[in-house]
């Protein structure tokens, strides 16, 4: 996992930049313009789409969260949980979330524990919003398909097999 824009840490959250070894840790690079643009027509989209700019406001993300899955990676079910939710899902600012590289099959629901949680197949370049009360969902990854990434994707990046999944929002 790596952060651009500012520092994240799953335990501290943004309340402690500190390295597991109590080092401090450097400024998070900022993030790629071009992906803040990506994220802003990517809303503005969805807001044309669901012919709503309440449902959907845009943001200026000022943290992006990069994870990369492998193919045998997975993320059990989590809650989003840290300090700046409650807030983000008052104001109803969505999180973007972005995947790249071979599918993933992602879980959400409602509910913790769920027996038959929602499966959707992301595929690379599907964008995934949250918006409001849907910051609150359960979700995680089952699995990364292997072999299912755009081969010019891999020819012209050389991502290795896997999914880069990049979750922007703003604090």
């Amino acid at each position: 996992m790596m952060c651009f824009g500012r520092n994240w840490d799953p335990k501290t959250k943004y309340d402690k930049q500190y390295r597991s070894d109590g080092s401090e840790a450097p400024p998070a690079p900022p993030i790629p313009g071009k992906l803040v643009s990506l994220v802003q027509r990517s809303l503005q989209d969805c807001q044309a789409y669901e012919n709503s700019r309440d449902e959907f406001p845009s943001i200026n993300p000022d943290i992006c969260i990069a994870k990369f899955f492998t193919t045998t990676s997975r993320l059990v079910m989590f809650q989003e949980d840290d300090h700046h939710s409650e807030d983000s899902v008052r104001r109803r600012l969505p999180l973007v979330s972005l995947f790249i590289g071979d599918s993933a099959e992602f879980l959400h629901s409602r509910y913790y524990g769920a027996a038959n949680p929602d499966k959707v197949l992301l595929e690379s370049g599907d964008v995934l919003i949250y918006n409001g009360y849907n910051r609150y969902l359960y979700y995680g990854v089952k699995r990364i398909i292997p072999d299912s990434a755009p081969l010019p994707l891999l020819n012209e990046s050389m991502l290795r097999p896997g999914c880069l999944n990049l979750n922007l929002k703003q604090v």
